[in-house]
């Protein structure tokens, strides 16, 4: 309460599991708490609007229902039903005429097209940390058959991946590769001791969690682990060149749509936008684990360059990216030509940080299945 500082707790407590509020924009009160590892788990506290969402999980059993949102009186509900082989459909449902009626979906054209099946795995880092992940397989890969891997990590990095339609998931799995997608160490939703593992650990244990989910792989036989590459997205994209330049070994080739390629330039960019003084900069600093310059350029892929030891990259960026400068990748790029190391470098006219423009994500999504089907072919 704002009038003592009195708090009262609320809720079943679920270790291991970091609690995402729901709240009710009309009364101004908490109505549920989602957890959950590979799909949400909801704990209503309002029985009323529990209700609502028991309907539709029925109708819906297979998949996840998302409440988006309710009318003041509570008797219309907007709904977002999803899985990761399902394609989000929009439903309203009337509680008093007992309707759920379809609004729209977000890729119709998708709607009989087979997708890769997707499950939820666990397996274990080098130091014994549990890494969950999502694995998803080809539509109609044969028994024995071994696909090609493809190593997706989200961005972030205090994010995870979700048990929903992803895009770019099924964009690949329909080419024929398999996906992981680890939520490393430092990944929000699995308490706070999992998030605060990966500080400090952007060039060191957040990498390896990504190695030791290939090793993992390769021990299932569900898939040729010797032959992978790394694909990601803003902190998922300094990952993929991290490991193009630090475990080219393992990675035949990386894909980086607005990756940070030089973290000490990118510490100096945050500075500049957010001031080198208060919170936000102290947290990216112990994120980061910026407590010494060598660290930093140890741990940035523009500095660990060299011929030989760097797998070829694809580098994407759009030219109106205000989160992470394509000054980032204009500097990579440059560095890999000098170093006479194979690349590519697409930048993106009128695009931002989150690939808002469907011209600019059909051209992302021709120059990765180009250009793996230049260093990865699954034939």
């Amino acid at each position: 309460r704002l009038s003592d500082g009195a708090k009262t707790p609320f809720g079943t407590d679920v270790p291991g599991h970091d609690p995402q509020l729901l709240w009710d924009e009309y009364r101004l009160v908490p109505v549920g708490i989602a957890t959950g590892g590979g799909r949400p788990d909801y704990e209503w506290l309002d029985t009323e609007i529990g209700a609502a969402h028991a309907v539709l999980a029925r109708a819906f059993k297979s998949q996840v229902v998302s409440l988006r949102g309710w009318s003041r009186d509570r008797n219309r509900y907007l709904a977002l039903v999803s899985n990761p082989q399902s394609p989000p459909r929009w439903y309203l449902y009337d509680r008093a005429r007992k309707e759920i009626s379809p609004v729209g979906e977000g890729y119709p054209e998708l709607r009989d097209a087979p997708l890769g099946a997707t499950r939820w795995i666990t397996y274990k880092a080098r130091d014994g940390l549990d890494i969950p992940a999502y694995l998803t397989l080809p539509p109609g890969v044969a028994v024995g058959a071994k696909p090609p891997l493809i190593v997706l990590p989200h961005s972030g990095p205090t994010s995870r991946d979700g048990y929903g339609f992803n895009y770019l998931v099924q964009f690949l799995a329909t080419r024929g590769y398999a996906v992981l997608q680890p939520q490393y160490r430092g990944s929000w939703g699995f308490g706070e001791a999992f998030e605060l593992a990966g500080r400090g650990e952007w060039g060191g244990k957040m990498q390896t969690d990504l190695l030791d989910g290939i090793a993992a792989m390769a021990r299932t036989g569900e898939v040729d682990a010797g032959r992978a590459c790394i694909v990601g997205s803003g902190f998922g994209g300094y990952l993929a060149l991290g490991g193009a330049t630090m475990h080219a070994s393992t990675y035949r080739c990386a894909v980086s749509f607005a990756g940070i390629s030089d973290l000490g330039a990118y510490l100096n960019e945050q500075a500049r936008t957010y001031g080198r003084e208060g919170a936000a900069m102290d947290e990216l600093r112990e994120e980061m684990g910026a407590a010494s310059s060598s660290k930093l350029m140890d741990s940035s892929p523009y500095r660990r360059v060299s011929r030989g030891s760097t797998s070829p990259i694809l580098l994407v960026h759009g030219d109106q990216d205000t989160f992470i400068s394509i000054e980032q990748s204009e500097r990579m790029a440059a560095r890999l030509k000098s170093a006479g190391v194979e690349h590519q470098f697409l930048e993106l006219k009128d695009e931002n940080h989150f690939l808002s423009g469907s011209a600019n994500r059909i051209r992302y999504l021709e120059a990765i299945e180009a250009f793996l089907g230049q260093h990865l072919p699954v034939n």
